[in-house]
């Protein structure tokens, strides 16, 4: 099985549109579309976002481990690509180490878990891991940097969101809600003139939405968008990775949303092959409040 792989939909104006898929091959076999340029393991895609000409991408570089699910976080990545409008089999790329990345045995702090630009700046989300504190451990922080000092980039101009502030210290950066996925989404929502958080709840089959006026927040309570039926066809299976995806949206008030479904057993997803399928679940959002449609 490969680490990570592409896909590239052309978009019509419904939001529909053909996906082409990319990898590449090594000796005769599928391999990972982005490799670690130096050091261990593998590359784990998290956000993107593009401005001009340039696509970056923000990966978590990982390595096998003994303990948990079997793999560790080794450090954080920036991938920049220089010309994202030709095929990824002639794409420039260029992996920068983002130095904000810390590893403990009672968690990480790595930033890339969502991104997004507003207005001069570049939004970039992250979170800070102590299992100290039970399932509540995992809280999301927020810095901000010019959008012309992420080409270099330059990360001395990254700040981070503290109690009201911006500042350069990356220990005082305010947890802006806790018991955060790993991975999730926050975008625009123009129907209620709010950027929605997206993400699944740490081991539970809701994913959820918190609403705030800007980006650092104050955010809203988490509202269950959908609750996946997966979890109930095996006590073994899960579900994750929820997200949104703002660019497939047709109203301004809709959120169309992605999850994923596995197994604690690796045999699963080889004996189900229900498993491990994105899923989509169109939502609609009414002020404050979100419903399935």
């Amino acid at each position: 099985m490969i680490r990570n792989s592409l896909a590239i939909q052309t978009l019509n104006a419904d939001g529909t549109g053909a996906v082409e898929f990319f990898w590449k091959t090594g000796s005769g076999h599928p391999a990972d579309a982005f490799a670690p340029d130096s050091g261990p393991g593998w590359l784990w895609p998290l956000s993107g976002l593009r401005i001009g000409d340039t696509l970056y991408l923000f990966l978590t570089q990982l390595i096998e481990s003994k303990s948990g699910l079997g793999f560790a976080s080794y450090r954080s990545i920036l991938l920049l690509i220089s010309n994202p409008d030709e095929l990824p089999q002639r794409w420039q790329t260029r992996q920068v180490e983002i130095p904000f990345f810390h590893h403990s045995e009672n968690g990480d702090l790595n930033f890339g878990i969502a991104s997004f630009v507003e207005g001069d700046f570049v939004y970039v989300y992250g979170v800070r891991e102590d299992w100290t504190q039970g399932m509540g451990g995992r809280s999301v922080i927020i810095a901000r940097t010019p959008a012309k000092a992420l080409r270099q980039p330059d990360f001395s101009a990254w700040r981070f969101y503290s109690a009201g502030a911006w500042t350069d210290d990356l220990p005082k950066a305010t947890a802006l809600f806790a018991e955060a996925g790993a991975e999730m989404s926050v975008s625009y929502l123009a129907g209620v003139k709010k950027f929605a958080a997206v993400y699944s709840l740490v081991f539970s089959p809701e994913t959820v939405a918190r609403l705030a006026p800007r980006p650092e927040g104050p955010w809203e309570k988490p509202t269950v968008l959908y609750k996946c039926p997966e979890v109930s066809w095996n006590k073994r299976y899960g579900c994750y990775a929820g997200k949104a995806h703002p660019e497939l949206a047709t109203t301004a008030n809709e959120l169309i949303v992605t999850y994923a479904a596995n197994s604690q057993d690796f045999g699963d997803q080889l004996r189900d092959l229900r498993l491990y399928w994105p899923r989509f679940v169109r939502v609609t959002v009414d002020c404050s409040t979100a419903k399935e449609k």
